[in-house]
């Protein structure tokens, strides 16, 4: 799905003049290229919240809508989309009462008279990876209708980010050739072969898999309201450095 490839036209370092004293039948350059590709995995984030007046009933409504949720995102998805959760908590409430007239007093309070604690809320962080990109406005819906909290789509980006990788460094090659046969020729030369390309910016590290979901059938009616969406090409960026042979 790639968009369109853009060669930066910049030079950032000035070829051959920092070598050329060196080795005079060489010539350095520095390329730059960049894609623009669509991209095919969308994050969803949200905040699943149970209440109750001891410990246990709050556990219990967030369990309840957690799997509500879970059971409800595979069934627009696919049992391939995967809700994971991330951090917890369980909150005491109090009155109003006890925290002033600001409503802003965090000091500690005896859990007696207006500062008894009322209630608990419980609180789980929950997020899930959604390819196809289409579906995820939808999924939002539909986990907002089931008790998400806060849903948003936190992200997108691409499930194999090497593949436009690769294409932004051809760019740059292509950057830096065309940039050294212009300079060789100025200087009453010939272009000839490559000898060498750095990366500066290779590095070590992960890689995101993402979940690739099928649409399944959906058990809950009515059919969640469906969100277009459209979001915006992911941009993929590479510099090399290329050092071509020079002929006279």
């Amino acid at each position: 799905m790639l968009r369109n490839i853009l060669l930066a036209a910049a030079l950032v370092a000035t070829p051959a003049l920092a070598t050329a004293a060196e080795d005079p039948s060489r010539i350095r350059v520095t390329g730059h290229g960049k894609v623009s590709t669509d991209p095919d995995v969308a994050s969803l984030s949200f905040a699943i919240r149970g209440e109750g007046t001891s410990t246990d009933d709050a556990a219990r409504a967030l369990s309840r809508k957690r799997t509500a949720i879970a059971e409800g995102l595979a069934g627009l998805l696919g049992p391939k989309a995967v809700l994971r959760t991330g951090d917890l908590s369980m909150v005491e409430v109090r009155d109003r009462a006890c925290f002033g007239t600001d409503g802003d007093d965090d000091r500690p309070k005896l859990s007696s008279g207006a500062c008894a604690v009322r209630g608990y809320i419980a609180v789980m962080e929950g997020s899930l990876r959604i390819s196809p990109v289409k579906d995820a406005g939808t999924a939002l819906s539909l986990a907002s209708r089931l008790g998400a909290v806060n849903a948003r789509l936190s992200g997108f980006s691409l499930g194999s980010p090497s593949a436009a990788r690769q294409r932004a460094q051809a760019a740059a090659i292509a950057d830096a050739r065309a940039r050294a046969t212009a300079i060789a020729a100025a200087s009453g030369a010939r272009l000839g072969r490559l000898l060498s390309v750095e990366d500066p910016e290779a590095r070590s590290g992960g890689q995101d898999i993402a979940v690739t979901a099928t649409r399944g059938a959906n058990a809950y009616a009515p059919a969640p309201v469906a969100i277009d969406i459209t979001p915006e090409p992911v941009d993929t960026s590479a510099t090399l450095i290329v050092t071509y042979a020079i002929e006279s």
